[in-house]
């Protein structure tokens, strides 16, 4: 009686200790999914962020051309008013 008493403790051991094994397997696994979807997230993020970058860098270099163009056109406007005075 003992020693099925015994050997009934042993195998609620084992299957207490596969059981929690289970668990944590599953935890990891778990929070494994979350992070590889955190790391995307950021990922994504991160290339969201790059392009709003080169978008505000191009719309710099714009910019950066009209304001020249605009100078220009001015000093065009001054050389004509000098040459042939203001109208």
């Amino acid at each position: 009686l003992t020693g099925m008493f015994s050997e009934a403790l042993y195998i609620m051991d084992r299957n207490t200790e596969k059981y929690m094994v289970d668990e944590l397997k599953e935890r990891v696994e778990l929070v494994t999914q979350r992070a590889e979807a955190a790391e995307q997230r950021a990922d994504s993020a991160e290339q969201r962020a790059d392009n709003a970058e080169q978008r505000a860098d191009s719309a710099e270099q714009r910019a950066d051309c009209e304001k020249k163009r605009a100078d220009s056109k001015e000093r065009e406007l001054e050389e004509y008013k000098r040459r042939f005075g203001e109208m």
